[in-house]
């Protein structure tokens, strides 16, 4: 068994399911083999996995996590500054650019 550790974003609920998922096959366990091994219902791990259950209980989430040896780590979201390659956009100017100003001014 090899595994790859690496390091992932979860933005979602379907990264986390995603994440589980490939975790378990990684290890050549079945749905129910993680199940009985973290003492969740399959049921429950099919919703997780398939990103569909997104009030899961987080003390089952570490547990199967743990289970798959996988850690799960937070930081702060470093604030980004606009790059000169990425400007700040006024959406409301640019919206106006392609409509030909404001809407209401018709009447």
């Amino acid at each position: 068994m090899a595994t790859n550790p690496r390091s992932v974003r979860l933005r979602t609920v379907r990264d986390l399911g995603a994440l589980i998922r490939d975790a378990r096959t990684t290890r050549d366990w079945t749905q129910t083999d993680l199940a009985e091994r973290a003492k969740v219902s399959r049921q429950w791990l099919v919703s997780i996995e398939r990103g569909q259950h997104s009030r899961a209980e987080i003390g089952m989430l570490l547990r199967v996590l743990k289970t798959l040896g996988v850690e799960l780590l937070a930081r702060p979201v470093q604030p980004t500054e606009p790059s000169p390659e990425r400007p700040d956009v006024d959406l409301e100017s640019l919206l106006n650019s392609f409509t030909g100003g404001d809407e209401a001014d018709d009447g």
